[in-house]
Order: C-alpha cells, then sequence, then structure tokens
C-alpha cells in the first residue's frame, strides 16, 4: 500500500508523534501543549485552557491508529493513569 509509507504532511502535533514514535504524549495544560507545538488546538476557544493525552493504538509493535482525549480544564496525569 503506498499510503502507509506516504511522507507526512502534517504541521507538529501529538497525533504525529504519537503515530512516528509509538509512545504516548501527556499535555496538562495549553502553555504545555504551546511549548512543545506550534499551533494552537483547533478545537480549543480562544481563552480557554484544557489537558490532552494522546495514546497509541498498537497490535505488537505496529502503530494502528492515535485515540486523542481532551479535558476541558488542565490537569495532571498521575503515573496510574500513564500506565
Amino acid at each position: 500500500n503506498p499510503f502507509l509509507n506516504a511522507p507526512w504532511t502534517v504541521p507538529p502535533l501529538p497525533i504525529r508523534d504519537v503515530a512516528d514514535q509509538g509512545a504516548p504524549v501527556y499535555l496538562t495544560s495549553l502553555a504545555d501543549w504551546l511549548a512543545r507545538y506550534p499551533m494552537r488546538p483547533l478545537a480549543l476557544p480562544e481563552g480557554a485552557d484544557g489537558a490532552w493525552a494522546a495514546l497509541p493504538l498498537t497490535h505488537g509493535a505496529q502503530v494502528l491508529g492515535v485515540l486523542t482525549l481532551s479535558f476541558p480544564t488542565p490537569r495532571a496525569f498521575s503515573v496510574e493513569e500513564r500506565a
């Protein structure tokens, strides 16, 4: 399938990093997001804050997709939540 090996044309975003690296990305606030990604989250209203967890969906070592969870307010992710 030629699409599986196509280069990414997506700007730096959590979903891209998770798909490329196969590791989760946890962002505890908008400030945390903007420190890592230059593009503001599109679904976040101006003046709002939040938190995000982007998780790889895998089969063996292959990443099949990415699940992104968003939270309406900033939050820390505990060790248990990250496990």
